[in-house]
């Protein structure tokens, strides 16, 4: 449940993201809150829904199944099958669609408040595609090669460890986790039966780069032995996390093809700050805030 309610908050912001691009491109091109009409029908593209007289066509739906799939490979989550998330980004983008609506017929689009921050959008776009377009000149067989390289040479010094977990809200329930793991339970059972993060394959994370383990439950992990657990839990933001390192191994390095999405990522983060720093140089940027010359004057 909890999955799928992520993914349809994801598609609720893809929808929501395209939306106001192209409201962003040229407001007041359609005031009708709708998707199109039915006699916009293009030549063998589906309609799998209709909003009044609007419709929803297939090719909507895949653009958004299609991104949606790429952003969890890229950050390694897993989805459904592509059927299943199909009928979700749809729903989705049914309830997306009715909010537009109403929103439309309250006269939101008319308010001050949405012009101020449709102009604050019209810049940030304006930012995103300038820099889509100077990145992804950069994106060569040669940079992605220079990348893998350094990510190889980086992974093959690392470790990767086979982490369980057990997520909690309160102290005393971890306390009372730690307890039943000190007389004998089992661990993978106890996060079946008390992970507030996920119910599924008893907590197993699988297998994570030392160096992707947020500090300071990566000293945490590091610290223990295979088969051993936390004797006391690792305070976070929202609750309690206990851990129990099930295996140590090398890290082994992806193939350039299994890491490609990283690579691109790293090519561009890469290309992105080289960017900013050269023209910001080139327009001659100077800062007379005082709160500056202090922070680099502790940085020398």
């Amino acid at each position: 449940m909890k999955t799928k309610i992520l993914i349809a908050l994801s598609c609720i912001g893809i929808f929501a993201s395209m939306h106001l691009r192209e409201v962003a491109y040229a407001e007041g091109a359609d005031q009708s809150g709708q998707p199109e009409n039915k006699q916009n029908a293009s030549a063998g593209d589906e309609i799998v829904a209709s909003i009044g007289n609007a419709v929803i066509r297939r090719s909507e739906i895949n653009k958004a199944v299609n991104q949606y799939m790429n952003m969890a490979k890229a950050r390694k989550v897993e989805v459904p099958d592509r059927d299943r998330l199909f009928l979700m980004v749809l729903d989705a983008k049914i309830r997306s669609e009715v909010i537009k609506i109403a929103a439309k017929q309250a006269g939101i689009d008319r308010d001050k408040n949405y012009h101020t921050r449709l102009k604050d959008l019209q810049d940030q776009l304006l930012m995103e595609l300038y820099l889509e377009k100077e990145v992804s000149a950069k994106i060569t067989e040669a940079a992605l090669r220079s990348a893998y390289k350094k990510l190889s040479e980086q992974i093959s010094k690392e470790k990767e460890y086979r982490i369980r977990h057990i997520f909690v809200r309160e102290e005393n329930t971890a306390k009372e986790v730690i307890s039943k793991l000190d007389k004998g339970g089992d661990f993978a059972a106890l996060a079946d039966q008390y992970n507030s993060m996920s119910r599924e394959k008893g907590g197993d994370l699988g297998y994570v780069l030392g160096s992707s383990v947020p500090e300071p439950v990566r000293k945490v992990v590091t610290e223990l032995k295979p088969g051993e657990y936390t004797k006391s839990a690792a305070k976070v933001q929202a609750g309690y996390l206990v851990f129990k390192l099930e295996d140590v191994r090398d890290a082994k390095v992806p193939t350039m093809e299994e890491a490609q999405p990283r690579l691109v990522e790293l090519v561009k983060q890469e290309s992105m700050q080289a960017l900013v720093k050269r023209l910001i140089v080139q327009s001659k940027v100077k800062v007379f805030a005082k709160e500056a010359a202090a922070f680099q004057g502790q940085q020398q």
